[in-house]
């Protein structure tokens, strides 16, 4: 089976857009709402539980969301220092030993996040203010968690086969 690199590509741009897109939105909601709820607690004395909850739940979103995007340019925290003390060859399998245990932290994530989310669903718990099914509000986790796999196992194509997006080539040579 030959992998279409340009279809791949394609398809991890759209990925890439749809996710900052619903990132910003979820962000700017988040703050309009925070702002909203400070404002009318202040002016008026009146809290609006539904304003707290929603802010919380997009907070989920917007971390979880995030995070796919930070893992995939390269920015999220690690430990570089000692890596870049290994010699070349080194540094590969380093880099390997990394993404196959990010990789098996979440297939664990999505597989226990997917059944925490589906046993809530299946009870029909209710949020409390908003009254939405609780269960959705957990979806974001391995969702997610889908979107690192999805990266992950990208990196880890590159570094197995070489087979890596330009994208993934481009910022491996800026570092």
């Amino acid at each position: 089976m030959r992998l279409n690199i340009n279809k791949l590509e394609a398809l991890d741009d759209r990925i890439e857009r749809l996710t900052i897109i619903i990132v910003i939105y979820s962000l700017s909601l988040m703050l309009l709402l925070v702002f909203f709820q400070v404002v009318i607690r202040d002016l008026f004395g009146i809290s609006m539980y539904g304003i707290n909850e929603l802010a919380r739940y997009l907070l989920v979103n917007f971390s979880f969301l995030s995070g796919y995007l930070a893992l995939k340019r390269g920015e999220l925290v690690g430990i570089t220092f000692a890596v870049n003390a290994l010699p070349i060859k080194a540094r590969r399998w380093a880099d390997l030993i990394r993404v196959l245990l990010i990789i098996i932290f979440l297939v664990v994530g999505i597989f226990y996040g997917v059944k925490l989310a589906v046993f809530i669903l299946k009870t029909g718990q209710l949020s409390p203010s908003l009254q939405i099914p609780i269960g959705f509000v957990y979806l974001p986790v391995p969702l997610g968690f889908l979107l690192m796999l999805y990266t992950s196992l990208i990196s880890a194509c590159d570094l197995i086969l070489g087979c890596s997006l330009k994208k993934h080539v481009k910022d491996k040579q800026t570092t």
